[in-house]
């Protein structure tokens, strides 16, 4: 089966049609040398597998968010495939997001509503699990990088609070690497020339 083209993978699925998005799914996962079944493809992903399944039979449209999941998983639909696929630069391994949806502030709060779901379902198993695997959690991801979530989402919600968080915020998470290979980011606060 002929891969889909790189076009129709970086492409707003709501113009492709569902039918069309069905069989862009199909070609790829035939011609995918990671995946076997849609099941794996939707685990990889971080999608519901009866809602990828009903994608790939074409009953329903998949969402900007889920498209652009759907095609990094398959390795086509990473941020440097996508944005040289439109004239743009992106960092390395991240999605880039789609041009529908770059300024449209509904679609991106639900996005980060759909993250905080999965987030709390896959914390679930740290608060029931014992002790040695919130061990593991604290290894694998940095306090700091906890600490700068939580009052970003805290700031977010109190806009004069995020107006001073934003002056003395220059921390960034460090995803991918263990805490134990990374550097310990500076714990100095912008200084402000008074």
């Amino acid at each position: 089966m002929t891969p889909p083209s790189r076009e129709d993978l970086t492409r707003d699925p709501r113009d492709l049609g569902k039918d069309r998005c069905a069989v862009v799914l199909r070609k790829a996962l035939a011609s995918s040398d990671r995946f076997d079944s849609i099941r794996a493809l939707a685990e990889a992903a971080g999608l519901n597998y009866s809602s990828v399944a009903n994608y790939f039979s074409g009953r329903r449209l998949p969402s900007p968010d889920a498209w652009g999941r759907l095609s990094a998983a398959l390795g086509r639909g990473t941020a440097s495939g996508q944005a040289a696929a439109q004239g743009q630069t992106a960092a390395p391994g991240r999605l880039a997001t789609p041009p529908s949806r770059a300024d449209d502030p509904l679609q991106h709060a639900e996005a980060v509503r759909r993250r905080i779901l999965e987030l709390t379902h896959e914390l679930g198993y740290f608060k029931r699990g014992g002790r040695a695997s919130r061990e593991v959690l604290r290894q694998a991801i940095s306090g700091r990088d906890i600490g700068y979530l939580t009052s970003l989402l805290r700031a977010l919600y109190d806009e004069d609070q995020f107006e001073t968080w934003i002056l003395f915020s220059d921390y960034e998470i460090e995803g991918g690497a263990p805490r134990s290979d990374r550097s310990a980011p500076s714990t100095e606060p912008k200084s402000r020339g008074r």
